[in-house]
């Protein structure tokens, strides 16, 4: 192999890789810039725009590392291999990056809830997963089936100083567009911004609920959004506020958007096939039923008290004493429908300055989870 045979194929693996990172970018912005648009403005926690982050990465690293292998084999069949593996690895990052990959971003940030399920796996199997994304990996495969005659062609237009000409960039980036648009729509068919449009919606329906003074019935009926959902809640509401995804159901459609107030206010909205539905005052499990389960009394609301296992319940009861009758109860933070509270000692109490964090899972029921002491 001479001088300019090694030359040539090192320009067409580099070709082959910058071919992918194009690509990557393209298909990563069709699938999740709608999303990231959505959540723009809405009051929320960095938690699912750092899964969409991940997802893009993902996608971003696959389609790089395909683009720099083919480019390397220079073989239009081993490149469709290569480009219909990366489009597989693709569509289950696609699938899987609203649940596994929060809850795995979850566990990072929440050692303590390691091996939970803060978001429910979706139960798709992998070949329905697939078959989802078959325009995607027709497409790569079709690109796949064009890359050694574009890239070949691109050779004449790379410089000295390792640059592309006007034209070679216009040609490498063609396909973009192709991938952008296949892009969008296999992330509709996966639902990719089905989370954000329920946070968008939750945020829509709280803003008019808590200023408009007229009819929300029939409001929403104008509008097409169910602002009756939050009549029950209506006083509650405040302007500052953040929204989180609580629960997803995507088998029965169902989501729950959790509202948490700067005021104290504490409410769930549910959302079914993406209809708000109802929503509803969220914080009594967590405040009169954890109280209850302290004090061993009954709370003051029907069907409030969290379940709890005799192991656990025999653990608070051993901490009554200390915590005092009417102990304070604060929330610390939520990840998913897994809620950590804190029963601190009243000032003042023989306990003063101990107290207890408690993990709760679930909506309806809540249920206790695990407890540990600490310093308030």
């Amino acid at each position: 192999m001479d001088n300019r045979e090694i030359a040539e194929r090192r320009i067409f693996a580099r070709l082959g890789l910058l071919n992918g990172v194009v690509i990557g970018l393209a298909l990563a912005a069709g699938l999740w810039l709608p999303a990231l648009w959505a959540l723009a403005g809405v009051p929320t926690s960095l938690l699912p725009v750092a899964a969409v982050a991940a997802g893009a990465f993902l996608v971003l690293v696959i389609c790089t590392l395909a683009g720099w292998i083919s480019g390397r084999l220079q073989h239009t069949a081993a490149s469709m291999l290569v480009w219909l593996a990366a489009g597989v690895l693709v569509t289950l990052v696609v699938a899987y990056r609203p649940y596994q990959f929060s809850t795995l971003l979850s566990w990072l940030l929440e050692p303590a809830l390691y091996g939970r399920a803060v978001f429910p796996p979706s139960n798709a199997s992998v070949a329905g997963i697939i078959i989802s994304g078959l325009f995607l990996l027709l497409a790569l495969a079709v690109l796949a089936l064009l890359q050694q005659y574009r890239l070949e062609g691109l050779i004449g237009e790379w410089q000295p100083g390792e640059r592309l000409t006007s034209a070679g960039w216009l040609q490498i980036l063609l396909p973009g567009i192709l991938l952008l648009a296949v892009g969008l729509l296999t992330g509709d068919i996966f639902g990719a911004r089905a989370t954000s449009q329920a946070l968008q919606d939750t945020q829509r329906a709280i803003e008019v609920a808590r200023t408009y003074e007229g009819d929300l019935f029939a409001l929403g009926l104008a509008e097409g959004l169910n602002y009756a959902a939050l009549r029950g809640v209506r006083e509650q509401l405040g302007a500052d506020y953040t929204l989180s995804l609580a629960e997803s159901d995507p088998e029965m459609g169902q989501t729950v958007i959790t509202a948490r107030f700067e005021n104290g206010a504490w409410i769930n909205c549910r959302l079914i096939h993406e209809q708000l539905t109802f929503c509803e005052d969220a914080s009594a499990p967590y405040t009169l039923g954890f109280a209850s389960l302290i004090s061993g009394g009954q709370p003051p609301c029907d069907d409030c008290r969290p379940q709890a296992g005799d192991a656990w319940a025999s653990w608070l009861a051993e901490r009554r004493e200390i915590l005092g009758p009417e102990p304070q109860i604060d929330f610390v933070r939520q990840r998913g429908a897994h809620v950590l509270m804190q029963a601190s000692a009243p000032d003042g109490a023989p306990g003063g300055g101990r107290a207890i964090r408690c993990w709760f899972e679930g909506v309806d029921p809540v249920r206790l989870l695990s407890c540990q002491e600490v310093r308030s």
